[in-house]
């Protein structure tokens, strides 16, 4: 499939970003923007370019056509299913280095703007296909490279919701709270309500079933109150609200919350 012409469409739709509380992106990532992995110097940045993300898209695109659109939600969750398998069977699992040091050894000095070069040595860039199999990739990089693949799904028609890119703060059970990239989109339900997922496409949930554990999409459904307190205020949710609560018992608890009063942390 070419995908120059999905590419191109939506491209025109400029990268929208707000700095609350919740960052929200709000678009796809271009192969010149840079998403933000670390502030420390020389600052880190990843960004998409088109040869890496057209090849997993030919591969999420085989195997999509196989799954069932009888019913919306396990539509949805299947395509969850393939597209965090893909994901990781692209980045690698197996760690061939630590995820900075790949970065400050493999990672460009410069970037683009307005189709301009500029060098800057306070600075590294990779790129999606630099990462292939390395095995470094982290939220950031997984959560950026789902959003334009859920954009591409939704120009192609496969795909029926327009997603954001969000960061904010994560705690899990554990009590170690980090920066965290996730995507958020909205629906209506059957009464006309409008109701915001939150998917977090690196860190599936660990359900329990009949006293077996199984790795579920960790998606969450928020009232649109509760999901612009989130983003306006940076009150917390935590995985009650996770979509499937009344079929399955979550194991770990996990908390997402805005950088209330908090400086900004690394996206990790």
């Amino acid at each position: 499939m070419n995908f120059e012409k999905t590419y191109d469409a939506l491209k025109k739709i400029e990268l929208q970003i707000d700095n609350n509380n919740v960052k929200i992106q709000d678009g796809m990532f271009k192969q010149n923007d840079l998403v933000l992995i670390s502030h420390l110097l020389p600052a880190l940045y990843f960004r998409i370019d088109k040869e890496g993300l057209f090849e997993l898209m030919n591969q999420i695109l085989m195997k999509q056509g196989t799954l069932s659109k009888e019913n919306d939600y396990n539509y949805m969750i299947e395509l969850f299913y393939l597209l965090q398998d893909e994901i990781n069977h692209y980045y690698g699992q197996n760690s061939v280095d630590s995820r900075d040091r790949f970065y400050m050894l493999n990672g460009d000095d410069y970037y683009f703007l307005n189709g301009k070069k500029i060098e800057d040595d306070d600075i590294r860039v990779c790129t999606l296909s630099q990462l292939k199999g390395k095995g470094i990739a982290k939220c950031a990089e997984k959560a950026a490279v789902a959003n334009n693949v859920l954009l591409f799904l939704n120009q192609l028609g496969l795909f029926d919701y327009k997603v954001n890119y969000l960061n904010s703060l994560l705690t899990l059970e554990d009590g170690r709270t980090e920066g965290h990239a996730f995507l958020e989109f909205s629906r209506k339900n059957s009464q006309g309500k409008v109701h915001h997922l939150i998917y977090d496409v690196t860190n599936p949930e660990t359900i329990s079933l009949s006293g077996q554990l199984y790795s579920y999409p960790a998606v969450y459904s928020l009232t649109d109150e509760e999901y612009m307190d989130f983003v306006t205020n940076g009150t917390s949710f935590d995985n009650s609200k996770f979509i499937a609560r009344q079929f399955y018992e979550v194991v770990k608890k996990r908390e997402y919350r805005g950088f209330i009063n908090e400086q900004r942390k690394n996206v990790k």
